[in-house]
């Protein structure tokens, strides 16, 4: 590729990326006003509307950061939100607009065109290790986590 094509191409991508930014902070915008309608009215069915238009964006970053900051739960099996009433907290715009989205994202260095079973095995130890810790639940066959992180180092060092 010859340098005057390369820099074309180079000026191409920043483009994108300055209208991907400000793609990202227009849909934090309407986070907080779906929100704004979820702790006013009771009503996540803006929440839903939001999640199937953004085809092509993180929607298991805008559900989390939903489920998080207001009250709306994903039911998965109907594609759709539901009010939590079991939901604490209140609408402060302010702290809506500085927690991003966007950071729940899945980032780059996550993103693998293979499945490595110890990885993901171990990624399962960690979030059950992050759940006993919380003592939310009650958890059932803890001894299992023992036994998992003992098949995880023996195939790591058979490899």
């Amino acid at each position: 590729m010859a340098n005057a094509e390369l820099k074309k191409l180079n000026s191409k991508i920043d483009a994108l990326g300055k209208r991907t930014a400000k793609w990202r902070d227009d849909v934090q915008v309407v986070l907080c006003q779906v929100a704004q309608q979820a702790f006013d009215g009771s009503n996540v069915d803006p929440a839903t509307r939001l999640v199937k238009v953004l085809t092509g964006a993180d929607a298991k970053a805008i559900i989390h950061w939903i489920e998080a900051h207001m009250p709306a739960i994903w039911v998965k099996a109907e594609e759709k939100f539901r009010f939590n009433k079991s939901f604490v907290g209140e609408y402060d715009a302010v702290t809506l607009l500085a927690e991003a989205w966007w950071e729940l994202a899945t980032k780059p260095k996550n993103v693998s065109s293979s499945l490595d079973c110890i990885d993901a095995v171990r990624d399962l130890i960690k979030r059950l290790e992050r759940e006993v810790a919380a003592g939310k639940k009650e958890v059932s066959h803890q001894e299992a986590i023992i036994e998992l992180k003992a098949v995880c180092g023996k195939l790591e060092r058979a490899a």
